[in-house]
């Protein structure tokens, strides 16, 4: 639903006097006017059964939270809309131009672009660790609607669980075998189903890590990434904050299909710890040196 308000534009008549002629005032060049009208779009998430977005409610739901705020474009700009309340569904309001279709983008973003239906847009690289959650921050949503939303999931969600007992872990990187491409800047555009399809991403890795000063406590934790196939397995990077780290991997074929939950496992207890350049942790002749010596 959308309340609209018309702007009348007044015209000034300027008249000449024949007797006496008045000088000139110059005028500045006037910018393009921005017929701004207050509206508001109702807004729901896919929620399937394996859907991910705001935040995560019991059975994997997602879930608005009252401070969430999208980008509607309008085809003239990027306007920013606010949520009025927390659940499966809310109400965004804003002002934007008078349009026949409107594109939006979950999390509001001042960069984000959007031309033709097709948005250029940053899965973030590195998020915050949010305990039994991910970061709203990373799992973008997109839509598109007249006077309603129905939101899209872009992207995944890998889902790792840290047992009691592990201490002092403060970053966890994910990343594939062949250089598949998991955030970044990347281009999203609607298939011929209406679903978003991710291209053009920058990044291969991406980084979880722990608010400044503190460690992952015990519980679940989900990486935001980009759907993908990963023809070689998956591979995860443990840094601990007194230099040590750990490694683990899936050398299987796997594929992540978008709005999914992907478990990961759970962390285990290190067995083997690398003390040196972490690019030790990676290779995989040194992996495979350390792994026949431990059976």
């Amino acid at each position: 639903m959308k309340d609209r308000i018309i702007v009348t534009a007044l015209a000034a008549v300027l008249t000449l006097a024949c007797a006496k002629e008045t000088p000139s005032v110059p005028q500045a060049p006037a910018g393009p006017e921005e017929n701004l009208v207050e509206m508001t779009f109702e807004a729901v998430v896919e929620n399937d059964g394996t859907a991910v977005r705001s935040s995560l409610g019991e059975g994997g739901k997602t879930l608005w939270a009252e401070t969430d705020m999208i980008s509607v474009f309008d085809g003239e700009g990027n306007r920013e809309f606010k949520a009025d309340a927390a659940g499966e569904s809310t109400v965004f309001a804003g002002e934007a131009v008078e349009a026949s279709e409107y594109y939006a983008l979950y999390p509001y973003s001042a960069a984000a672009e959007c031309a033709d239906g097709r948005f250029t847009v940053t899965v973030p690289a590195v998020q915050n660790a949010t305990l039994n959650s991910f970061d709203p921050l990373a799992a973008l949503m997109v839509a598109k609607g007249s006077e309603s939303f129905e939101f899209k999931n872009v992207c995944s969600l890998y889902k790792i669980t840290i047992p009691e007992g592990i201490e002092g872990l403060v970053k966890i990187t994910l990343s594939g075998y062949e250089g598949e491409k998991l955030a970044g800047q990347a281009m999203i555009s609607f298939d011929e189903n209406g679903l978003p399809v991710a291209s053009e991403a920058s990044s291969e890795t991406v980084e979880l890590v722990a608010s400044e000063g503190s460690t992952f406590a015990a519980g679940d934790y989900y990486i935001v990434g980009l759907p993908n196939t990963f023809s070689s397995g998956l591979k995860l990077l443990f840094n601990y904050q007194d230099g040590r780290f750990q490694q683990s991997s899936a050398r299987t074929e796997l594929v992540v299909a978008r709005s999914a939950i992907r478990p990961l496992g759970t962390l285990r207890q290190p067995q083997v710890v690398f003390l040196g350049a972490t690019d030790l942790a990676t290779d995989h002749e040194t992996n495979a040196a350390v792994q026949w010596m431990v059976y």
